[in-house]
């Protein structure tokens, strides 16, 4: 059996800086992209201090969890996070046996709780993806206010061998993006996300809209039937709507 330092991270990841602790590996692949670095590397932490999450929001961090931020050469960005919210479900079902679906725009949930989320920086012709897995001792998510969150505990080398499992799935998806944009994963995002008809609501520009899941386009808007109309958005703060 291989070592954990034998178990190697697929080419697709270029160069691997890891680190024990940072503030934000986002920060700290910035920081390389911008001192020349080669493209793609990417940035692997164990925590984070300040970890960047959706909306300008922090991302929890402990000790444990999965922090990565991959830069790339991008020449098509159109709902790029989406596209690899796809390969990360894909790799937290394949990996821990659950059942992962992705909340729009790239939540991944396992029994309606937040395991994971994706967010990208676009800078000039690059892309930094961000990916937070919840990794860590489950017993961190009591001293922390969101309550709608869920971790599976994994040892050091189940970590590195989930991150090795989500880069194999990235690869092919990136390769693919990258030719024909978002709209050649319309469906396979669709067939991992909550079932056609799910009620959602959606916070924008603080107006609420409530309606039924009805698809996502091919520049990744999410389509809700709103009072009898199709909706589109294109961003907003979505949460699933439970029937009493």
């Amino acid at each position: 059996m291989a070592t954990e330092s034998e178990i190697k991270i697929p080419d697709i990841a270029g160069k691997v800086f890891e680190f024990s602790v940072l503030p934000s590996t986002q920060t700290k692949a910035v920081e390389l992209l911008e001192a020349g670095e080669s493209l793609p590397f990417s940035v692997i932490a164990d925590s984070q201090s300040n970890g960047a999450g959706r909306l300008g929001r922090n991302w929890f961090s402990p000790y444990g969890g999965i922090y990565i931020s991959w830069a790339a050469e991008a020449k098509i960005f159109d709902a790029e996070p989406m596209a690899i919210a796809i390969a990360v479900c894909r790799a937290i079902s394949e990996y821990t046996g659950k059942d992962a679906v992705i909340k729009w725009p790239n939540d991944i949930m396992i029994d309606g709780k937040k395991l994971a989320g994706i967010l990208a920086q676009k800078i000039d012709g690059n892309v930094i993806t961000g990916i937070g897995i919840n990794t860590f001792d489950s017993d961190a998510i009591s001293k922390y206010a969101e309550s709608k969150m869920v971790s599976i505990s994994l040892s050091s080398r189940q970590r590195r061998e989930f991150i090795v499992r989500i880069f194999e799935e990235i690869e092919p998806i990136w390769k693919k993006y990258q030719k024909l944009g978002f709209a050649a994963f319309v469906e396979q995002f669709i067939s991992l996300s909550f079932p056609q008809g799910t009620k959602f609501r959606v916070s924008k520009n603080d107006i609420n809209f409530l309606g039924t899941f009805v698809g996502i386009t091919e520049k990744g808007e999410l389509l809700l039937e709103v009072n009898g109309e199709t909706e589109k958005f294109r961003a907003g703060e979505i949460s699933i709507v439970m029937d009493n």
